[in-house]
């Protein structure tokens, strides 16, 4: 039998290597991303968009409400080891330890998937030839046994890549501290999506950054939700905040708006200086504008 796997996700998809693995199983011929066989049966798991019509397709860029393991029986395919051989350039494990995320954000895909609040051990899906592990977490911190999850990374003295990120609202100093510990692949990411949480934002804030330096860590901001609205006050300040704190903010535009206010705002965040010598609020409230763009120096 002929097993064809398709995805638009391009490191890895987690469901496509479990799927890998229980096909293998049953001594079926598995291929990534290749020509449909007419013969076989077809699996899509689509991060943004579904390229090409499957026989079982599921992921949040066509039905996230829809997990491809039912399509298998859906029985222990959770906890399945993933095909590591599907994806050779991989140099880490992957993989989830806790699902859920309590936050319910509109603009978030997570809440349609309905994930379950179950706390897996790394041991599921961790591959001890690898020295790095990505958690594909939701959010870490909430759950209930996170610990449990930091003692098995540090035990195992792995590096941790975490592309999700973590919630500042629940950073308290024991998480801090424990992040501290953790030998971080690249930098922390965190982001701020909504002015309400400022105060909450605040005081994580305050308290990372007493334990990380600010050139490791990095602040997402949601800019243009709900699609249509512009620029304003909120959105500088939120920036402004973070700049206070030493860290960068990185503006990103929601659902990959064409308002040219919101990209023109985007790009002198990330590469003004001007913007960040004068401060946010204040290079707004003067309506700065630079004179002539960057240019990158010629390569050598």
């Amino acid at each position: 039998m002929k097993v064809n796997l398709l995805t638009d996700a391009k490191r890895h998809n987690l469901a496509l290597m479990k799927l890998s693995t229980f096909w293998k199983r049953q001594g079926a011929e598995v291929k990534l991303n290749e020509a449909l066989s007419p013969s076989g049966v077809s699996y899509g798991s689509w991060l943004f968009t579904q390229r090409y019509p499957t026989d079982f397709a599921g992921g949040p860029g066509c039905d996230p409400t829809k997990r491809l393991a039912s399509a298998v029986g859906g029985e222990g395919i959770d906890d399945i080891m993933p095909d590591y051989d599907l994806y050779p350039q991989l140099d880490y494990s992957v993989g989830i330890t806790w699902e859920w995320c309590p936050r319910a954000c509109p603009f978030c895909r997570v809440p349609d998937q309905k994930p379950p609040r179950v706390h897996r051990s790394i041991l599921a899906f961790h591959n001890p030839k690898f020295e790095k592990i990505c958690l594909l977490n939701n959010n870490t911190f909430s759950d209930p046994n996170w610990r449990d999850t930091f003692e098995e990374i540090w035990e195992a003295n792995l590096e941790l890549i975490d592309q999700n990120g973590y919630d500042l609202r629940l950073i308290d100093e024991e998480k801090a501290l424990a992040l501290k510990r953790t030998r971080i692949y690249d930098r922390l990411y965190f982001a701020w999506d909504r002015l309400e949480d400022e105060d909450d934002i605040r005081r994580g804030l305050e308290i990372i950054s007493r334990v990380k330096p600010a050139s490791k860590m990095r602040v997402y901001v949601l800019i243009g939700y709900p699609v249509g609205r512009a620029i304003d006050e909120t959105d500088i300040h939120r920036c402004q905040i973070i700049a206070d704190h030493g860290i960068d903010p990185f503006v990103m535009i929601y659902n990959n708006s064409t308002n040219p206010q919101l990209r023109w705002f985007r790009w002198m965040a990330h590469w003004s200086f001007s913007w960040r010598k004068l401060g946010f609020e204040k290079a707004w409230a003067e309506g700065y504008r630079p004179e002539k763009r960057f240019r990158r120096k010629p390569r050598k």
